[in-house]
């Protein structure tokens, strides 16, 4: 028999019983080995290629998922999600499966976190007369607002405050109303805050068919 048309295991045992010298048989492992060496790493790189195009194709699917999330069809912050094990199939494993496949696993795994609702928080400043100032601030009370500070000059009162976004709608005419015209106010986007149960649940009913057609 000739040393090419051996296995390795049949090489090692002929070492082993001395029939073949130990310099011959390893030499002649190590050419088996070196032969099948480019279709190995053929085969990895064609491997790795699938791999990293397929991976692609989840991130896609999930950087299209946070865009409108499944709970109210608003934009998803503060995820992260790691891919760490998938099945390939030459015929149904498209690009728009794996996409849509990474949206479900998505979806179930958000809604499984039990995620919250947040509201966009302006900084108000109000400056108005002194004299309609315990109105100015009973009515920011019923708009979930916060006042951060106040400062008294000239007769006139300067309000900071937090006021949910949700409740500036309409405020420009509510505070003409109550200081006769005369108070103004400005106001710039803050920070996000978890929205409160009341207005949330709200919130998630009013956007349901959103959701509805986001996912068809």
């Amino acid at each position: 028999m000739e040393l090419e048309t051996m296995t390795a295991l049949e090489l090692a045992a002929k070492i082993k019983q001395r029939q073949i010298h130990v310099v011959d048989g390893v030499k002649a492992v190590f050419d088996q080995i070196e032969s099948k060496e480019e279709t190995v790493h053929a085969y990895l790189d064609l491997y790795k290629k699938e791999a990293y195009a397929r991976a692609k194709e989840v991130e896609k699917g999930i950087a299209e998922a946070v865009l409108k999330g499944p709970l109210a069809a608003y934009p998803v912050i503060g995820v992260k999600a790691v891919l760490y094990d998938g099945s390939y199939h030459p015929v149904d494993s498209s690009e728009m499966a794996f996409k849509v496949a990474a949206k479900q696993a998505f979806k179930k795994g958000f809604l499984d976190a039990k995620p919250v609702l947040l509201e966009p928080i302006a900084s108000v400043k109000i400056i108005t007369p002194e004299e309609y100032t315990g109105e100015i601030m009973g009515d920011l009370n019923k708009r979930r607002g916060r006042v951060m500070n106040m400062n008294a000059e000239n007769g006139y009162q300067e309000i900071d405050a937090d006021l949910p976004y949700l409740e500036l709608y309409g405020y420009n005419t509510q505070l003409r109303s109550m200081t006769s015209g005369s108070g103004t106010f400005s106001y710039e986007f803050a920070r996000y805050e978890q929205a409160p149960e009341d207005v949330a649940a709200r919130e998630i009913e009013e956007r349901a068919g959103k959701v509805v057609e986001t996912e068809e």
